[in-house]
C-alpha cells in the first residue's frame, strides 16, 4: 500500500510538473514577438493600471508635453496634418492637383477669360419654345454641371444608388447625418404624376424609375410648369450667374449673405474630390498595403459576428436580424475597388479656374449618372461633403483623417489614414495593428449602437427587435451610463468634472464593441501563429497598452470645452479607462481587484456586443 502511495504520488509530481512546463496542448514552445514596443516610453510606472490606465501608458509622456494652446496633439490628432503635408506633395509632383489648387488660390487672376467663358456657355443655351423642351433642357445642364435649379445627388434605397431630384436651397438628404428618410417621404419620379420631373430625368438620360425625389419637394417642381417659357429661360441661365463668383469679386458681392469668400473657397475645394483621391492612392498605397488591411477588417467583422450570435441576452427572433445586419453590411476600405473614368477628366487644358470648376462638375455629375443601379457607396462618398463640427461642408476624399459608419447605408468607410503614418507604424508589434484597428471595429458597432439599431440591414428605419430584446439592451445602456458618468476627465487637471454618459452613449457602447471584436481577432491571430502561456498574455497586455497608445492626447482648452459642453465623444482618458474596465481579461491581465479605483464588479460591467 506504501509501495502504491509513493507511486502515485510520483506519477501525479511527474503529471504536475509536465503541465506547468508545457506550452501547448502538443508541448510547442511558445512563438515569440521580436518586434520593439515602443509605447512602453511611455508609461507612469508609479500609477497602478488599476486606478487610471490612461494615465499607466501615457503618463509619462502627457507631463512631457507642452501647454496646448489651440487644437489638440498626440493620436489621431496628429495626422490630419500629415494628410494635408501628402495634399502639398501631390501638389507638386501631380500636374493637374497642382494646376487646380494653384488657379483656386488665384480664380480672380483673370476676370476677363473668366467671365469670356461664362459669355460663351450663356451664348449656347436657347430660348426653349415648349415646356417639355425647357425641362428637357433643364436636365441636359444637370448633366453638364450647370444645374439651372436642382441638385443630382444619390441616395441609397433597397441596397441600391438612386437618383435624387433636390430642388436647390433645400436640405440635402445626405447619408452623414442620421435622417429618418422613410418609403413614406421618398417617393419615386415615375409615381408622382408630375410630368416635369419626368422631363427632367429625360433630359438628364436617366430612366425615370431610377430617380427619387421627396413629397415635400413636389408642389416646388409642379410650380414649374405654370411659369413663362421667358421665366423657364431665364432659369436656364441662372447657374451662370452663379459661376461668376468664381470669375470676379465684385460677383461675389451680390451673394454677399449667402456666401462668403472663405465659404467659396471650401465648395471650390470640393471639386477636386475625386481626382485627388485618386492621385493619393496612386501615389501611397499600394494594393499589398491594402489587401493586408482588407484581410484584418474581414477579421474583425468576423469576430464581431460571433459576438452577435454568442449574445446570451437577445432572443432568436431579434438575433436572425441583428446577424441579416452584420452579414449584409457594407465594409469599405482605403480606397474604391474600382475608379471610374467619368470623374477623372482632363483638366490641364483649363485656363481658368471657372473653366476648371465647370469641367469637374460635368465629370461628377456624369459619375453620379454611371453609380446609379450599383453598391458603389466609397465612389459615391468620395463626390460629397461631410458637415464639419463647425457647420462647414468637410470634404470626404481620401485626405479625410477619420473613419465613419452610415446607417441608412448599413456600411463602414475606412480611409488610408489609418494605414499610414503617423497612426500606422512599421516594425511594431502586430497587438498595435490590432489595436489601431478598433477604430474600424467602433465604427461596426455603430450599427448596433441606440442609434444605429433603429435602422435595419439594408438601411431602412424599422423597428426589428422585441419589446423584451429592446428593454434588455436598455437595461445594459442604463449600466454604461451609471458608469461613464462616475470617470473624471482628468483628477489632478479637472477634478470634479465628469463624464457625459448619456449624450455619448453611442459612441460609448461603439467604443466598447471595437474593442472587443478587435480583441478576439487578435486572440485568434495570436492562436494561427502559435502563442500560448505568458507570452500570449503579454501580447494582450500590449493589446490592451496600445489601445490607451491610439487616445494618447492632450486637448488644448478649445476642444476641452466642445467636450464639456457638447461632443458626443468622451474625453480621452475616459475613452480608455471606461472600456478596460468593462472587459473581463483586463482585471486578470492587471491583477485588478476590488481595492483599485476602478474596478467593477461583474455584475455591474457593460455587456453588450
Amino acid at each position: 500500500m506504501d509501495k502504491f502511495i509513493k507511486w502515485a504520488a510520483a506519477l501525479c509530481c511527474m503529471m504536475a510538473v509536465t503541465l506547468f512546463t508545457a506550452c501547448s496542448d502538443d508541448n510547442t514552445p511558445s512563438a515569440t514577438d521580436p518586434l520593439p514596443f515602443p509605447m512602453d516610453e511611455k508609461k507612469d510606472l508609479s500609477v497602478d493600471p488599476g486606478n487610471d490606465f490612461f494615465q499607466y501608458c501615457n503618463g509619462t509622456w502627457l507631463a512631457n508635453q507642452p501647454e496646448v494652446k489651440t487644437g489638440s496633439i498626440g493620436g489621431m490628432y496628429d495626422a490630419d496634418p500629415v494628410m494635408k503635408q501628402r495634399v502639398e506633395e501631390l501638389r507638386n509632383t501631380d500636374p493637374s492637383i497642382g494646376r487646380f489648387f494653384n488657379l483656386m488660390e488665384n480664380m480672380y487672376a483673370q476676370p476677363e477669360a473668366s467671365q469670356a467663358y461664362i459669355d460663351a456657355q450663356k451664348a449656347k443655351i436657347k430660348k426653349p419654345t415648349s415646356y417639355e423642351e425647357a425641362f428637357h433642357a433643364i436636365g441636359e445642364m444637370a448633366m453638364d454641371g450647370a444645374s439651372p435649379l436642382n441638385e443630382f445627388e444619390l441616395i441609397y434605397v433597397d441596397g441600391k444608388l438612386m437618383g435624387m431630384l433636390r430642388p436647390a436651397g433645400a436640405k440635402p438628404s445626405l447619408p452623414y447625418v442620421k435622417e429618418k428618410i422613410d418609403a413614406e417621404t421618398l417617393t419615386k419620379v415615375t409615381a408622382t404624376n408630375c410630368p416635369v420631373l419626368k422631363q427632367i430625368a429625360e433630359g438628364m438620360g436617366i430612366d425615370p424609375e431610377m430617380m427619387y425625389t421627396h413629397k415635400d419637394w413636389l408642389s416646388f417642381y409642379e410650380s414649374l410648369g405654370k411659369k413663362s417659357l421667358d421665366d423657364l429661360y431665364q432659369l436656364l441661365l441662372s447657374p451662370w450667374g452663379e459661376f461668376e463668383m468664381f470669375a470676379n469679386e465684385s460677383a461675389l458681392e451680390a451673394f454677399k449673405g449667402r456666401i462668403s469668400a472663405d465659404d467659396l473657397k471650401v465648395v471650390a475645394r470640393l471639386a477636386i474630390n475625386y481626382p485627388l483621391s485618386y492621385a493619393l492612392a496612386k501615389k501611397y498605397i499600394p494594393e499589398s498595403t491594402k489587401q493586408r488591411y482588407v484581410d484584418k477588417v474581414n477579421a474583425i467583422h468576423d469576430a464581431l459576428k460571433k459576438r452577435i450570435q454568442a449574445v446570451d441576452w437577445m432572443c432568436e427572433t431579434t438575433k436572425e436580424s441583428a446577424m441579416e445586419k452584420i452579414d449584409k453590411m457594407l465594409l469599405f476600405v482605403c480606397y474604391p475597388d474600382k475608379w471610374y473614368d467619368e470623374g477623372l477628366p482632363d483638366i490641364s487644358g483649363c485656363q481658368t479656374f471657372v473653366e476648371m470648376y465647370h469641367v469637374l462638375s460635368r465629370s461628377k455629375a456624369k459619375m453620379r449618372k454611371a453609380l446609379i443601379g450599383t453598391q458603389e457607396l466609397f465612389n459615391s462618398n468620395l463626390l460629397s461633403s461631410l458637415t464639419g463640427s463647425d457647420g462647414k461642408p468637410l470634404p470626404t476624399d481620401l485626405t479625410l483623417a477619420n473613419a465613419y459608419y452610415q446607417p441608412t447605408q448599413n456600411a463602414i468607410f475606412m480611409y488610408p489614414f489609418l494605414m499610414l503614418p503617423p497612426m500606422a507604424k512599421e516594425n511594431v508589434t502586430e497587438a498595435y495593428d490590432y489595436a489601431l484597428l478598433t477604430v474600424v471595429g467602433h465604427e461596426m458597432t455603430h450599427g448596433f449602437d441606440n442609434n444605429g439599431a433603429e435602422f435595419d440591414a439594408i438601411g431602412r428605419l424599422h423597428n426589428w427587435w422585441t419589446v423584451a430584446d429592446m428593454m434588455a439592451f436598455q437595461e445594459r445602456q442604463d449600466k454604461m451610463i451609471k458608469c461613464y458618468n462616475n470617470l473624471e476627465f482628468d483628477p489632478d487637471e479637472m477634478p470634479g468634472q465628469y463624464g457625459y454618459g448619456e449624450r455619448t452613449l453611442p459612441e460609448n457602447i461603439a467604443d466598447l464593441g471595437g474593442f472587443l471584436a478587435c480583441l478576439d481577432a487578435y486572440k485568434a491571430q495570436l492562436k494561427a501563429e502559435g502563442f500560448s502561456g505568458e507570452n500570449y498574455k503579454a501580447q494582450l497586455r500590449k493589446f490592451y497598452e496600445s489601445y490607451a497608445d491610439l487616445w494618447c492626447v492632450k486637448y488644448g482648452p478649445e476642444k476641452l470645452n466642445v467636450l464639456i459642453n457638447s461632443d458626443v465623444h468622451s474625453p480621452a482618458r475616459i475613452r480608455v479607462n471606461g472600456v478596460v474596465m468593462n472587459t473581463d481579461l483586463w482585471y486578470e491581465l492587471y491583477g485588478v481587484t476590488r481595492n483599485h479605483k476602478l474596478y467593477l464588479p461583474k455584475d455591474r460591467r457593460t455587456y453588450i456586443w
